[in-house]
């Protein structure tokens, strides 16, 4: 998986505590623990460590690495009532789970099965940046996070601009329509090559994981300017 595509997965786990616990201070903390082994491995596996492993599925996609955050936000929970630290690991949780850690269990289960089992990658760091740049699917990931994040804590509250926010909001409630339907006809489509092309992914298990993270991220993105929408027309009534 992708940068965005994980950040997406982590900011749906933050909105369903959110409802659950109407907390909002743990959305942020759970879409940063979805890219964390991200920001961890990569430097230490393909720049540290290049010479001798070059892989950056290592210490923080393992199940230790989690359950060390797990348990640390267990024990903030229990110091000081806070849910952060247990919303920042599940985020985490979602990285190895979209990466199917289990298909490299040397790896996941670090250091209980022996050492590191990398899998080699000519050239990583110049062919990640090459299909992060040229993946639609990210962008359009990209896209929806803004509007949630937008939607979510800096919503325009300004008379003059009301006008074209509502046009804005309209515009998005529409974009996230048709990217939850696309992310439903790839989910279904038997056609691999189309989802190859708009994914970047090779596998179809990671193609339907996409999908599905796209029509959440869609649904969401949705749910926040409809939100605001609603409660904009109540101000202004």
């Amino acid at each position: 998986m992708y940068i965005f595509c994980h950040l997406a997965a982590g900011l749906i786990i933050g909105f369903f505590l959110f409802w659950f616990f109407h907390d909002s201070k743990l959305i942020i903390p759970a879409a940063i623990g979805g890219i964390v082994p991200d920001i961890i491995d990569k430097p230490i596996g393909h720049l540290l460590l290049q010479q001798s492993l070059d892989y950056g599925r290592i210490y923080a996609h393992g199940l230790s690495f989690f359950g060390i955050i797990l348990i640390l936000g267990i024990l903030i929970w229990i110091q000081y009532r806070s849910l952060v630290g247990i919303s920042f690991s599940l985020g985490l949780l979602t990285h190895q789970l979209l990466d199917r850690m289990w298909n490299e269990p040397e790896n996941w289960f670090y250091p209980f099965k022996g050492n590191f089992v990398p899998i080699p990658q000519i050239d990583y760091i110049d062919n990640a940046i090459m299909k992060e740049l040229f993946n639609p699917y990210e962008w359009l990931f990209a896209l929806l996070i803004i509007m949630i994040l937008v939607s979510s804590f800096f919503m325009i509250r300004v008379k003059k601009y009301k006008s074209f926010y509502r046009k804005l909001q309209i515009t998005g409630l529409f974009f996230s329509i048709c990217c939850g339907i696309s992310g439903f006809f790839l989910f279904f489509s038997q056609n691999s090559n189309i989802g190859m092309i708009l994914t970047r992914l090779n596998h179809q298990i990671d193609i339907s994981l996409a999908s599905i993270i796209m029509i959440l991220t869609a649904f969401f993105a949705g749910l926040m300017l409809y939100r605001n929408r609603i409660l904009n027309n109540k101000e202004a009534s």
